[in-house]
Formats: structure tokens, sequence, C-alpha cells
């Protein structure tokens, strides 16, 4: 057994700032640690329970702003009509996500629950669609209903274990705002299945939770959506407690393909492939948050948490296969895999943008039978060019990775605390850089030398912090640091 011991498995406790949190706020691994009336969400913060259902204060007509302020007034866009609690022109009490970042209380509550095909509105900014039902979701899908560019927002909570299977949403081509509630009982099995099939150029889904979907793909699949047009964005969607399960690979936590932007999400969970064949690249791989990232696509300010098991191979806690950015990430990753496994990317090609990111586990070969060679790195698994052209690059800026990573005895393997493999020495040198990236070298060195410094684990976690960790300190995406504490990433925090 070959071990390469990059840092300590430990949670990453979300941001506690005064600007996102209470000062009582408790820290947790599970609800035993938490006060009287609150739970631990998400392996993080104590919460009161009934957090993502509050519905604001005030009622009346108005057509306030109040985007993310928890003001409750017409959602932060001018919408608003005097329909439903929640508006009006006093402060709304809002609520936090599972990122622990401020939502804007409901703008619309009111929904006739027995309403056909929706429960309310015109599908207007103004006057969406009310959505409190699983028919009513699912008449979405329907074309007959002329949904094409209309608006919708769901209500209150929704329980869809009625439709069992889930029947995808085609396409969503508008606004589905959820306002901070939560899907339960989603339960897919489809080739490629997802919530919603496809997010069109230009539509948005946010502010919508998942609470312990199953999703069981035989040909791809992820809890969301497919965001492969430029343009479509996903914004505050969070999928806790999820569960994935594939025979063909070709999965992602939240979305499947992506040429669009996914903001502040997240997915806690498992996702297992049980594909045999690590021959197809369609077949192998999968990814904690997205399975491809395409040149255009923009991952920023997310987390996954969780536990991936492939046997094939392209694994990445964040990203199977990426040619576009990841700003602001962070990964907590227990993953398992043949070969081609990165704590952050599975494969990287050019094109590859990193910007701010941490990854705290462990990453595991499963077998040393992945085409003869273990590629394992805490950052990609390996990298990739089509052609050596010095203007398609891959960079690495302001990343921290606190991993472990372990191979089987076998054939060499090519096994670094960053990646796992690049073509050839040139490439390493020339179109793969590093800027103030840091990694545990407990047992270990990189090969990689320029722009990358290693730590012990004692270092990392130690305050002040040592470079290149204090050129992070004026960036406040980056909390540095509470005593024995690893640095933590604020996913609420704007991006500079």
């Amino acid at each position: 057994m070959i071990s390469v011991r990059l840092g300590l498995l430990g949670a990453v406790v979300a941001s506690v700032a005064a600007c996102h949190f209470a000062a009582d706020v408790t820290r947790c691994t599970s609800d035993a640690d938490c006060p009287a009336a609150q739970r631990c969400f998400d392996d993080q913060l104590c919460l009161p329970d009934d957090v993502g259902e509050g519905e604001g204060e005030g009622e009346g007509e108005g057509e306030g702003e109040g985007e993310g302020e928890g003001e409750g007034e017409g959602e932060g866009e001018g919408e608003g009509e005097g329909e439903g609690e929640g508006e009006g022109e006093g402060e709304g009490e809002g609520e936090l996500n599972v990122l622990g970042c401020v939502r804007a209380a409901p703008a619309f509550t009111d929904c006739n629950p027995a309403g056909e095909p929706f429960g309310g509105g015109r599908g207007s900014m103004d006057s969406p669609h009310r959505l409190c039902t699983a028919a009513q979701l699912q008449a979405m899908g329907d074309p007959l209903n002329s949904v094409t560019g209309a608006f919708f927002v769901v209500t209150r909570d929704i329980d869809v274990v009625s439709v069992n299977p889930w029947i995808p949403i085609p396409e969503l081509d508008g606004d589905l705002d959820g306002q901070g509630f939560t899907i339960r009982g989603l339960h897919i099995e489809a080739a490629n299945g997802s919530f919603i099939n496809e997010i069109r150029g230009g539509a948005r889904l946010r502010r919508l939770d998942f609470a312990a979907p199953v999703v069981i793909a035989t040909e791809g699949g992820a809890v969301v959506a497919q965001l492969a047009e430029a343009g479509g964005t996903i914004e505050d969607v969070h999928v806790t407690n999820g569960t994935i399960t594939t025979t063909r690979g070709g999965v992602g936590g939240l979305v499947r393909g992506m040429n669009g932007r996914l903001d502040q999400c997240s997915f806690s969970g498992s996702i297992t492939n049980t594909a045999q064949d690590s021959t197809s690249v369609a077949q192998g791989k999968v990814g904690g948050l997205v399975r491809d990232v395409g040149t255009g696509g923009i991952v920023s300010r997310s987390r996954f948490s969780g536990t991936i098991r492939n046997t094939a191979d392209q694994t990445g806690g964040i990203v199977g296969q990426c040619s576009g950015t990841l700003r602001t990430v962070e990964a907590l990753v227990d993953l398992g895999s043949r070969t081609r496994m990165g704590g952050l990317v599975g494969t990287a090609t050019g094109g590859t943008v990193v910007d701010t990111a941490i990854v705290r586990g462990r990453v595991e070969a499963t077998s040393n039978d992945g085409g003869g060679r273990v590629r394992l790195g805490g950052l990609f698994g390996q990298v990739l060019f089509r052609t050596v052209d010095t203007s398609t690059t891959i960079t690495v800026t302001d990343a921290l990775a606190d991993v472990t990573v372990t191979t089987p005895n076998g054939p060499t393997p090519d096994v670094d605390p960053l990646v796992g493999f690049s073509e050839t020495q040139l490439v390493q040198q020339t179109l793969l850089t590093f800027t103030n990236t840091a990694y545990s070298n407990d047992v270990e060195a990189s090969t990689f030398t320029t722009g990358v410094t290693g730590l012990t684990s004692a270092q990392i976690r130690s305050s002040p912090p040592p470079f290149p960790l204090t050129l992070w300190q004026d960036d406040p995406r980056w909390q540095l640091f509470e005593a024995e504490q690893p640095p933590r990433l604020d996913l609420c925090a704007n991006e500079p």
C-alpha cells in the first residue's frame, strides 16, 4: 500500500462572520451537538428547526427591492403586487441557506392547491405562476400550458412522492424561483434523468432546496438539470443527503453537462457508479457537482461534501472533466475510483481556470487496472492538452490541497499532492501554471515547484498563517484563522 498523507480529513465549518450569522451560532457534526429547538445543518452549523420555512414579515402592496437583505419585498427585482405574505414595507426575517448565506424572505406565498394547471398568477415577472403541489410542478412540462419564457415561484415545501418515479420536466425556458422552499420525496429513475432535463439559454433556476433526493440513472443523470447552453444559470440551489447511483456513469451531483453558470450551490451525500467499462468516456466521468464543465461554464461559490465511488475513471470532487472556470469552490471529499481522480477535477483540459479553492479529504484508488497506470492528485487526477498549443493553458491561483492520496500496489502510479499525471514535462512547465498554491507535504513533496508551497498540517492550521496563506488575508472569501482549525472559504462573500 502506497500512502501519501497530505493533511487531515476534518469538517470544514461554514463562515460565522457577523455579516452572515448570529453571534450564538453553534458548530456541529450531528443534532446531538445542538441546543434545544435546533438541528445540525449539513454537519456544519446548529440552526433553528424552522430555518428554510420563514415567510418574512409585513403585508400589503409594494414594489420594493430588498434583494438578499431579508426585506421580503417583491423578490428583489421590483416584483410584487401585494400578493401573499412576506411583501410590504417592513423588513422580513429572511432565512439562511445551507451555506449559511442570507436569503430574502418569500415574496409570494398565496397559492391554490386545487388550481389547474398552476396555483395562480399570470406567468409574468410581477405575477408569476404559483406552484404548491407536485401536479403543478409537473404541469410545467406540458407544452399545452404555454410556459415558454414564463416566470414561476414555489410557495411552500412540496412533497413529490406521489409522482414516483419523477417524470422529468423537459426544459425550463424562463425563471423558476424556489423562494427558499424544499422539494421532498424526489425519486428519479431515467436515462439522463433530472428534476429538469434541460435549462435553456437565458433561463434561471434559483433558491430551491432538495431534501434526500434519490437518482437511479441507467445512463447518466443528476439531481437538478442539464445546463448545456451558455446564458443559463442555477443559483442558490442545494441538495442535502442526496443519493445517486448509476450503471453507466456520466453523472454529476447537481448538473450533468454545463456551459452556463452554477453559483452558490451545494451537494451533500453519495454518488456511486458501477459501470464496468472504463474505456467508455461516457461511462466513466463523475463529478461531485458537475459531470462536465465546458469552456464557457463557470462554477462559483459552491461546495461538495460527500462520498463518490466510481468503478470506472475520471472522478472529481467538484467536476469529472473540466475546461471551464472554477472560482471559490470547496470540496470535502471521500473519493474512490480506478484512475484519473482528483480532489477537485478528474481530468482538467486546456482552458481550465481555478481561482480560489480548497480540497480536504481522501482520494483512494480502488484498483490498479485503470489502463495500467493509476493517476491520482490532490487537485487534478490528470491534465490533458489535445495539442501542445501555448495559447491553451491551465491555471491554478490561490488553492489549498489538504488531502490523503492512497493507491494499491501495482504498476508505478502517477501520484502527486497536486496533479497525478501531465502529458509531458514541457506541458508541466509551460502550459500548467500555479500561483500562490499550497499543499500539505507531511509525507511527500510535489513534483511541481513553481508557484507552490508545501506546508505541514500544523502550519496549515497555525495562526498567524504562513506564506502563501498570508497572501489571502485581505480576500473576504478566505476565513483565516482560528486556533487549530484549517482555513475555510466564505461562500457567501461577494467575489472581488
